[in-house]
């Protein structure tokens, strides 16, 4: 069984400490993609994962289906 979840809004929100130094070359985002576009895995700065904090998301939907492999 394969499943999707759709949601809408900020699915990830984190506050850095030291905005004014913010260097965007030391913010690194894993990602994989598949057939409906990229999905972030993990979210990195300065080597220290960020934790999502208060994200909100408003509206969702999901999708299953059943794939055979063999």
């Amino acid at each position: 069984m394969i499943g999707r979840i759709f949601q809408q809004g900020c699915t990830f929100e984190n506050q850095l400490q030291d905005i004014e130094n913010f260097d965007p070359n030391n913010l690194t985002i894993y990602y994989h993609e598949d057939e409906s576009g990229r999905i972030i895995k993990k979210i990195e700065y300065n080597d220290t994962e960020l934790e999502n904090g208060n994200s909100s998301t408003s509206g969702s939907g999901s999708e299953y289906s059943w794939e055979v492999i063999g």
